[in-house]
């Protein structure tokens, strides 16, 4: 989905980000650094030079400091004081890892490897599921990094832990239900994620989903359906 521009114009609108944001589709800069790492972070001062590289989440002040220093180097004044961010933070316990529901990297799925092309994969069964393990149900297309319903409603459940839940969708032409369920039953009101109302999110444009928002880390079995028409891609967690 970040492949798509119209796709990464829409977020830099949402985000109100002013500065130009360069869409590396062919990966020709990520291998120009040799980098193996995201998120990954470069700093680079106004000669071109290299002056500081950072891998992952977190250490925000710090890398503001360094570029303030950048700043203040090449002979900016009237920087202002440090930014007040208020933003999600990682969880600092171990959560399940990012699960793509696509046949190119597509992992933990008790039928095995996924493939391309329209398969029956039942009802969800009753048994459980071992942690960060995942199952569909119904007829679905699978593709290369989404997967949509060929005839019918389809589902994928998973059984995760972490506080939050995020889940890549997208829905051409109009909104669509995507109903959430936590441990069989629709989630509720209290743990449910920002995009979450009734039980149900409302499935639009390509985006980020926030499904489930827990108090702390936890291990629960989440369940979502989703009807013709709406594409999965991606769960993340947090």
């Amino acid at each position: 989905f970040e492949h798509s521009a119209a796709n990464v114009a829409a977020a830099i609108a949402q985000n109100g980000i002013h500065y130009p944001v360069a869409q590396d589709n062919e990966y020709g800069t990520w291998n120009a650094y040799n980098n193996q790492y995201w998120p990954a972070e470069y700093l680079i001062d106004a000669q071109g030079r290299i002056r500081l590289t950072d891998f992952g989440e977190g250490e925000y002040a710090a890398k503001e400091r360094a570029i303030r220093s950048l700043l203040v180097e090449d002979g900016a004044t009237g920087l202002g004081g440090p930014t007040d961010v208020h933003a999600l933070k990682p969880s600092e316990a171990e959560v399940t890892p990012e699960s793509y529901l696509g046949t190119e990297r597509g992992e933990r799925f008790v039928s095995g490897p996924l493939a391309p092309g329209v398969h029956d994969f039942g009802p969800l069964p009753s048994s459980p599921l071992a942690l960060s393990e995942l199952r569909f149900a119904g007829r679905l297309d699978v593709g290369a990094w989404g997967t949509a319903p060929a005839n019918g409603d389809g589902a994928v459940q998973l059984r995760f832990r972490a506080r939050r839940v995020y889940l890549v969708m997208g829905s051409p032409e109009r909104a669509r239900p995507v109903r959430v369920l936590l441990d069989g039953r629709p989630i509720s009101s209290a743990v449910a994620g920002v995009n979450v109302h009734g039980g149900a999110a409302a499935v639009r444009l390509q985006d980020v989903y926030n499904l489930v928002d827990l108090p702390s880390v936890q291990t629960h079995t989440l369940t979502v359906e989703f009807p013709p028409g709406v594409t999965v891609y991606d769960f993340t967690f947090g």
